[in-house]
This record gives C-alpha cells, structure tokens and sequence, in this order.
C-alpha cells in the first residue's frame, strides 16, 4: 500500500501563485494600515499643538518679548550700508578710463 504522491508543475506553479496573490493582499492592508496610522499620527499632532496649544496668556507674553528683545534696528548701520551701495553704484556708472593693459595687446 504505497501511496506516491504525484505533483504536476501546474499544481505546483496554481500553488505558487495562490500564495503570490495573497502576499500581495496582505502588503496592501499592511501599506493601508501604516498610511492611516501616519494620518492619525499628524492628525493627532496639528490637534495638540494648532487647535489646542497649552500656552496660557503669560507664556505667549513672555515668548513675545523675548523676540521683540533680539530684532532692533540700527539707523546708524543702515544709512553707512545704503551709502555704500550708492558709491559703488556711481562706481559701476563712471567710465573707465587709463586702465593698463596688463596682457599688452595694444
């Protein structure tokens, strides 16, 4: 009573492919699974720090005058750079004249 078992290559490719297409399903729930969890994930981010920030009125102040603190304009500065630009402006408008030849072409 010896049973052989006999298996076509077509039994073993139909086997193949059966276990191909549901891999294939499963990579598409897993891929489906991961991009609804990034989803949650900034949904839950913009819910706990765009809708409801836990900063009270004081913390704004303070976080406020800190930067008010660092940006200060200089007039003394912006004039000497305004004036400078205005010299090379003229610079760059004037014509050149006596320059040496320095490749002696002429």
């Amino acid at each position: 009573m010896k049973n052989k078992l006999k298996i076509s290559k077509k039994q073993i490719l139909e086997f193949l492919n059966k276990i191909k297409s549901s891999l294939l399903i499963k990579r598409r729930w897993i891929l489906l699974a991961i991009v609804l969890a990034v989803l949650a994930y900034c949904g839950f981010l913009w819910y706990k720090f765009v809708s409801k920030p836990q900063w009270n009125n004081s913390k704004k102040q303070e976080y406020i005058n800190t930067k008010e603190n660092k940006v200060k304009f200089d007039q003394g500065k912006f004039d000497k750079v305004i004036s400078e630009i205005e010299k090379r402006k003229n610079e760059y408008n004037n014509k050149v004249e006596n320059i040496t030849d320095i490749f002696r072409l002429k």
